[in-house]
């Protein structure tokens, strides 16, 4: 009879075996130097993600057992988590372990170098399922005697130094070449974030998900209290049948994560990182050849598009799985989903996506927000006439919110304002003209733009990464029989999303000009202000070539 049953993470496979662990450093038998070394002792090793772990022997029990400290380090040096444990030298930690027993290896030697000393190295090389692995042994590197591992011919854990007997080593630095510095760059004008911070709505689906989860996480851990099989499995009961086999149990905990930022937390965080705190539980207590990875995805509307996915490293047994720390979240609604991958001694290979935790971010729906402006303005003289030309472009960059979908916003420009000029001088035909295509009083639409598109000579175009350009430009044009003159202009912008009826986000800009007779031409100035603009332009009237 076929049995289902209702857990999120549950991998079935054979009866496992586990080589016993020899105490001496008998690298190929899977020893260690952990019984060979002394009180204070230590091993410091980088891994690819960017993380430092150290080791360090604190004391030693009459009966062999090591008090060891570990410390865990950000990219940046910042200290994430330290402990204590006791172990046994067999049961130490070490941060690789060669291949399994029965699993194909070809042992060599190498060296390793240090400073100032090369390290012999026992080297053994392996084919697993998905890739190709290489780890380095060294009798002479206490706390284990691991040096490093590789995947596909890339390290992802390596010795940078350890002290043995008081005597400390570390890596053989390479000095890089020195670059020129160089030249600054001046600090774009304008604002971080503009409009009031939003937080996506989670989905109907998410929600559904969630729901379920926690109805598949509760029954799972009603599931682990009823055991009664033996070390090699877990006993299940579910609709009066039992069956034992292993099991890999694996979810957040959502008082160890990050459940939602604030625009300003999120903002102020190096890289934009979470934390995220999660347990796995398998039966037996420990299983070798298992991975847990997360994957990190972002929603955008009902879009849900898939970022990174991060590998996590596995504590010693009988240790809790630490909180992690991962880069790279975006505004709105961020998945992270955990993967466990277990490989069995014939090499068979199950992979099978687990629980996941969202954490919401909230933003303004435009941010990093920047304004700039140009404008320049010429005067000519034709058949002692003064001929008047300006120019006032307008440009606005921004980060659409990431839960925005770009599809469902569009941008309205309005405007309100008025160009007045003493047309009495004008051929009749002239001024009728110019009666007809003044600009009724109040707030006019100009028009709504996609993003993408071009209305009203607004160009809004949707760059990579969810950026926006904006650019707008306004013109004037005038002669001194036509003085005194005015030109005073306001345009308002409105970022505009199908499901609300008000603006999102509303930025600015103010055009104006005055000139009352032609002696004052020279000294005229067209201003510009607009929202976010580092300083109003004023920008005069450069003479150009007379025509006689």
């Amino acid at each position: 009879m076929r049995m289902m049953f209702p857990v999120a993470v549950a991998l079935l496979f054979g009866a496992l075996t586990v080589s016993p662990t020899a105490a001496q450093p008998a690298f190929k038998d899977g020893g260690n130097t952990w019984a060979q070394s002394k009180v204070g002792d230590y091993v410091q090793y980088q891994l690819a993600a960017g993380l430092t772990v150290t080791y360090e022997v604190m004391a030693i029990a009459e009966d062999g057992t090591l008090t060891i400290e570990i410390a865990n380090f950000s990219a940046e040096g910042t200290e994430l988590s330290r402990r204590q444990i006791q172990r046994t030298p067999d049961k130490a930690p070490v941060q690789a372990k060669p291949p399994a027993a029965g699993m194909p290896a070809k042992w060599t030697t190498a060296e390793y170098e240090m400073a100032e000393l090369k390290l012999p190295c026992d080297v053994v090389s392996f084919a697993g399922a998905e890739a190709n692995g290489e780890t380095w042994f060294s009798t002479q590197v206490p706390c284990g005697g691991v040096v490093k591992s590789a995947t596909d011919g890339q390290d992802t854990v390596w010795l940078v130094g350890f002290t043995r007997d008081g005597v400390s080593h570390a890596l053989k630095s390479i000095e890089p070449e020195p670059e020129p510095e160089p030249e600054p760059a001046p600090e774009p004008a304008g604002i971080e974030g503009y409009g009031d911070p939003i937080a996506q709505q989670i989905p109907a689906r998410v929600r559904k998900q969630m729901q379920d989860q926690g109805t598949a996480i509760t029954r799972l851990r009603l599931y682990f209290q009823d055991e009664k099989g033996k070390d090699d499995g877990v006993s299940l009961e579910f609709e009066g049948m039992y069956t034992e086999v292993p099991v890999i149990y694996a979810a957040f905990d959502p008082d160890r994560s990050d459940k939602s930022l604030t625009y300003k937390q999120w903002s102020d965080r190096n890289g934009h990182f979470v934390d995220l705190g999660f347990d796995v539980k398998t039966r037996p207590a420990q299983l070798a050849n298992m991975q847990v990875k997360i994957e990190h995805s972002h929603l955008q509307g009902d879009l849900e598009t898939a970022l990174a996915t991060y590998p996590v490293s596995a504590p010693e047994p009988g240790d809790r799985w630490e909180t992690c720390r991962l880069r790279g979240a975006r505004p709105g609604i961020n998945r992270y989903t955990l993967l466990v991958i277990y490989t069995d001694s014939k090499g068979q290979r199950t992979e099978q996506r687990g629980f996941s935790h969202w954490v919401l971010v909230a933003a303004p729906p435009m941010f990093q927000f920047r304004m700039s402006a140009q404008a320049h303005a010429t005067r000519r003289t034709a058949k002692g006439i003064t001929l008047l030309d300006a120019e006032v472009s307008l440009q606005a960059v921004f980060n659409l919110h990431g839960g925005l979908d770009p599809r469902e916003c569009t941008l309205r420009m309005s405007r309100r304002g008025s160009r007045n000029a003493d047309l009495s001088r004008l051929p009749a035909d002239v001024r009728r003209a110019a009666a007809r295509d003044a600009a009724p009083t109040g707030w006019q639409e100009l028009g709504r733009c996609a993003l993408g598109d071009t209305v009203g000579g607004v160009l809004v175009s949707e760059m990579d990464g969810g950026t926006v350009l904006v650019r707008f430009t306004h013109s004037f044009a005038a002669s001194s029989n036509v003085l005194p003159v005015s030109d005073e202009w306001e345009y308002r912008f409105e970022l505009m999303q199908r499901a609300n009826p008000k603006p999102l986000a509303v930025w600015s800009a103010h055009v104006s000009l005055r000139i009352s007779k032609p002696e004052d031409i020279a000294a005229a100035r067209m201003k510009v202000d607009a929202t976010g603009l580092e300083q109003p332009l004023s920008v005069p009237f450069e003479q150009s070539g007379d025509r006689g």
